[in-house]
């Protein structure tokens, strides 16, 4: 008796949701029918029918125009810059017009005021005047050339150990350029231990630009290379190096930053590997922290080699 009174209300059940589900598919189809235009009315332009607009490329000149009827729901940028879109005209010496080149430009003309203006006379001022004037003086830095980075090159040449390569970079009379294979970055107090202070350090910026250039040789990476030999070339002859100097230089450069790029951790593919291989197990995780407390994992009850090196324990 139960097993038909379930067929029954199966079956009721199965016709009740197939009939909504047929006069919802109507409904809707009789609302998009009446609300489109038909090819017969001549219309094609659906800017202005609810769930018919269309998305426009307004980052190219003459895509927008008066009569079009965008709509904000169907292109925010080209329905709330329009005005603009319509009436901007672009910088021949920069070949387009955005806000964002208007506000660089006021920026440039404010800044080169300063540099004119006589009533300001504090150091900060002075020192940018004077830097603005040598910057701008092309004749004088003709004729000085290289001849003021020789003394530099000399320094840099005469390095001939670890420690003599650290006080290199630890000076700014030096090193003012921050030279070297880590570069400080910032310096702050930590958090779980307020009496000490942490020493941020960052590698130089790559010669070939990303650190896949370094994992994977492509087209792009031949071509940087090409461009980057070019211009370090034409530099180190002016300063007097000679054509094998040059190039083994440029080679002994390349060794050095590959070596940094390939141990940076910080490629696509080196995060993703060092995080699937942390992941596996609590081993993992330890190889990958070092000598550095993991806070969730150890709480600084002593359970990593930090803590236990340092007798911090304490509940947390």
């Amino acid at each position: 008796m139960i097993g038909k009174r379930w067929d029954v209300f199966r079956k009721t059940t199965s016709v009740i949701l197939l009939t909504a589900l047929a006069i919802m598919s109507a409904g809707c189809g009789s609302k998009e029918d009446s609300d489109l235009p038909s090819q017969e009315e001549g219309s094609l332009d659906l800017s202005g029918v609810p769930g018919g607009g269309k998305w426009v490329d307004s980052d190219v000149s003459g895509m927008v125009k008066a009569e079009d009827n965008i709509r904000l729901q169907d292109d925010f940028a080209a329905a709330a810059n329009k005005d603009y879109i319509l009436s901007a005209v672009p910088d021949p010496a920069y070949g387009e017009a955005s806000i964002v080149l208007d506000a660089t430009k006021l920026v440039y003309e404010r800044c080169m005021a300063i540099a004119s203006d006589d009533t300001m006379t504090d150091d900060h001022a002075l020192k940018y005047k004077a830097f603005v004037q040598l910057h701008s003086d092309w004749d004088e830095r003709d004729k000085l050339g290289v001849e003021p980075l020789k003394k530099y090159i000399s320094d840099i040449q005469s390095i001939s150990s670890i420690s003599e390569l650290t006080e290199f970079q630890g000076s700014t009379k030096r090193n003012p350029f921050e030279l070297g294979l880590l570069i400080p970055e910032s310096v702050g107090v930590q958090t779980q231990f307020p009496d000490k202070s942490t020493l941020n350090l960052s590698a130089p910026k790559l010669s070939l630009g990303s650190v896949s250039s370094y994992v994977e040789y492509t087209g792009n990476t031949l071509s940087s290379k090409e461009r980057n030999d070019d211009v370090i070339g034409y530099f180190l002859e002016r300063l007097g190096f000679s054509e094998k100097e040059i190039k083994d230089t440029l080679k002994g450069n390349y060794k050095v930053e590959t070596f940094i790029a390939r141990n940076s951790n910080i490629d696509n593919f080196g995060v993703s590997e060092m995080f699937t291989q942390a992941q596996n197990n609590r081993e993992g995780i330890n190889a990958l922290q070092g000598d550095y407390c993991h806070r969730k994992q150890c709480k600084g009850r002593g359970r990593c080699r930090y803590c236990r090196h340092e007798g911090h324990a304490f509940s947390g």
